[in-house]
């Protein structure tokens, strides 16, 4: 099965919006000229309230520093932030908001209407915010500063900051938008990896040194985001790409359960239904309790006898269609069947090539070739 592509950059989120949601409501006639229809879309217009201070605009992955505030169109607040730190591209906040911030100066003030499909989508967030709805923000860009390189943080700060983005994707994950959710992970492992060498991969005989508890504790949430990133890999349907993810998990820790029980489904996506059932297998007998793995360990093997019998079914057809005619050979309108070996001949050819068929034919099917 072929991986659906996992594009997840800030310019393919404008692009890729045309668009699952209905527009806004139009503004009102007195407010249109003031208004700016940022995809040409009617879901995210903006109008500047106050200007900025300068002409500088942030790019992609600049850190941003917002006061914002946000409602639904009867006025009911739903968001109030004061010096709210941003990082642009990066999920940190509603799509609708994480567009509009390189359009906006340093200092400026705009008001923004965001369609569900820019804010909180066909789910909402109960209990403040409804399916679909429509959301006015005030957005003021206080200030805002590249992005510093990444080894210039400690790991304790690496590790703050890789979590905040790991727990970001999770929301994400929750709200159904398994691509935001891939966005937030990866950059979690970014900050989440020590670039300095002090994680050294695994020995031969599986272990892992660390050169501090710093970085052991590292490793772990690494790891964590690794698992969640593989599932909303899988959600996605790219099954090649989250096998690789579960992959990272497994080569430092064996027997993480998590990950086996995620390979094993992955694997199952997959066709190899007898690979699957060996690491489920593995994942129940480290957790015996666990009624996920159970269910699937259950599901697999009915899958296993369906395929088994289907493949027995098909050998039989397929011999049975080549033995009728042959057995009635030489047979009708009184002929007399010839003696000697030459008829045992045609007959054992004629099965040798009816079982290769067969053959075939099951690996066909098995392997979804045809």
């Amino acid at each position: 099965m072929s991986d659906k592509s996992e594009s997840s950059s800030f310019e393919d989120l404008a692009a890729a919006a045309e668009l699952e949601a209905a527009p806004l409501t139009s503004p009102d006639a007195s407010d249109i000229p003031q208004w700016l229809d940022v995809l040409g879309s009617g879901h995210l217009l903006r109008r500047t309230i106050t200007e900025g201070k300068s002409d500088l605009r942030p790019l992609r992955g600049d850190i941003c520093y917002l006061n914002y505030k946000g409602c639904l169109l009867n006025s009911t607040v739903i968001e109030n932030k004061e010096n709210f730190e941003v990082q642009i591209g990066d999920g940190d906040v509603i799509q609708g908001i994480d567009l509009v911030l390189p359009l906006m100066r340093e200092g400026e003030i705009s008001e923004l209407q965001i369609s569900s499909r820019f804010g909180y989508g066909e789910i909402g967030m109960a209990p403040d915010i409804p399916p679909l709805a429509e959301l006015l923000y005030t957005v003021e860009l206080v200030s805002f500063k590249p992005e510093p390189d990444l080894d210039t943080f400690s790991i304790q700060e690496r590790k703050v900051i890789g979590n905040k983005k790991r727990e970001r994707g999770n929301w994400w994950y929750t709200m159904q938008e398994p691509m935001m959710a891939i966005q937030c992970y990866r950059r979690a492992i970014e900050y989440l990896d020590e670039t300095k060498g002090g994680i050294t991969d695994p020995t031969a005989d599986g272990k892992i040194e660390f050169a501090s508890e710093e970085l052991h504790s590292l490793l772990d949430d690494r790891i964590k985001a690794y698992n969640n990133m593989a599932a909303a890999q899988m959600k996605q349907g790219s099954y090649d790409i989250a096998l690789g993810s579960v992959e990272k998990v497994l080569n430092v820790q064996p027997n993480n359960v998590k990950a086996l029980f995620r390979k094993g489904k992955i694997l199952s996506y997959k066709n190899d239904v007898a690979e699957a059932l060996k690491v489920v297998r593995r994942a129940l007998l480290l957790s015996p309790d666990d009624k996920a793995i159970k269910a699937e360990l259950t599901r697999l093997e009915e899958r296993d006898k369906k395929d088994s019998q289907r493949e027995r079914d098909l050998a039989r057809k397929m011999l049975g269609g080549h033995s009728g005619p042959e057995s009635k050979s030489g047979s009708g309108k009184g002929e007399k069947p010839k003696k000697g070996g030459g008829k045992k001949i045609i007959v054992w050819g004629s099965v040798v090539f009816s079982l290769a068929i067969g053959v075939i034919s099951i690996a066909l099917y098995k392997y979804k070739i045809v």
